[in-house]
């Protein structure tokens, strides 16, 4: 695991960096202060902008990323991509249906919530931000794939704001999506930990 750290460690040093600010946030502010923050400081821009940042947590943002690494990568990496994707579905989705499935969102305790055009707020199975899990999958993978110093810096920062996005959007805590981003990274450093243990490249 240190090896993994060692070769893509502006990846995961930023991440960390993002995971850790997230964390100190949580003990300054309570359950729903960003999100509160958030809108009462709203405008239509960033109802726009976020409005399509937080489709880097969903399907096609993965399906794009599948694509760039089947055609630009490696087998190994496109079957690794695929592991990674379907355990980050089961566990993300078995801790919000299954662990917590009573965690109401922002949107239930927050009515008054400003409206965004074309928003279909959910209320409830808040825990953990099955889009911040998305997205940190994606782009771990990506910046794993793809060793450029360039990516290992953007793709932190894509993440992130989609996690920013969805607490924006009053359909998370930011609890949710620290939870998320842990979750994302995790998953996948733990796959390719273990193809690279029991499948060793030789370079």
């Amino acid at each position: 695991m240190i090896e993994l750290f060692r070769k893509y460690n502006i990846y995961y040093v930023l991440t960390f960096l993002l995971i850790i600010l997230g964390l100190v946030l949580l003990l300054v502010l309570p359950k729903g202060g960003l999100v509160l923050w958030l809108d009462v400081n709203s405008n239509s821009t960033c109802d726009t902008l976020f409005h399509w940042v937080t489709k880097g947590g969903e399907p096609f943002m993965g399906l794009l990323a599948f694509i760039l690494i089947l055609l630009f990568s490696t087998k190994r990496l496109t079957f690794i991509f695929i592991v990674s994707i379907l355990l980050a579905l089961i566990v993300s989705q078995g801790l919000k249906h299954k662990v917590f499935p009573n965690e109401d969102r922002p949107s239930y305790t927050y009515t008054e919530l400003h409206e965004i055009a074309d928003l279909d707020r959910h209320t409830h199975n808040s825990f953990p931000s099955g889009h911040t899990t998305a997205a940190f999958t994606f782009f771990t993978l990506l910046a794993i794939s793809f060793r450029k110093k360039w990516l290992q810096f953007l793709a932190p920062c894509c993440a992130a704001m989609v996690g920013v996005s969805r607490v924006y959007l009053g359909q998370h805590y930011l609890i949710d999506i620290v939870a998320g981003a842990v979750l994302g990274v995790f998953i996948v450093s733990i796959v390719v930990y273990f193809f690279n243990k029991k499948m060793p490249v030789v370079e």
